[in-house]
């Protein structure tokens, strides 16, 4: 590889950009935490608990929209008590369909 620098504001509009990757590798970590984001949403929707159920994102650098959907919560034990979080995420966008299944989590601090 040469030399040459690439720059981008997010990791999401490098790979988009550059090497014309269209996932939203932002999204994808927000969605594992059940987080939202602030912008470029729409169809949010929410179980009874309060807990996101679904959701369109529209990624600002390419304009493709992707429907994020989480099931099976549980409550998981962390430092400051227990937080429900998603163990299947599904992220389908026009291109790529990603299917995650987490088994465990451990949200212990490891120093």
């Amino acid at each position: 590889m040469g030399d040459e620098q690439y720059e981008a504001n997010t990791v999401d509009e490098l790979l988009y950009y550059y090497l014309n990757v269209p996932v939203p590798f932002e999204l994808i970590s927000n969605a594992v935490m059940s987080r939202i984001p602030s912008q470029h949403i729409s169809d949010a929707s929410y179980f009874t608990s309060g807990a996101p159920a679904a959701f369109t994102y529209t990624a600002p650098f390419s304009e493709e929209s992707w429907q994020v959907a989480f099931n099976q919560y549980q409550r998981v034990a962390f430092e400051v008590g227990d937080v429900n979080l998603p163990h299947k995420i599904e992220i389908n966008g026009p291109q790529y369909r990603i299917h995650l299944s987490i088994n465990e989590w451990n949200l212990a601090h490891e120093e």
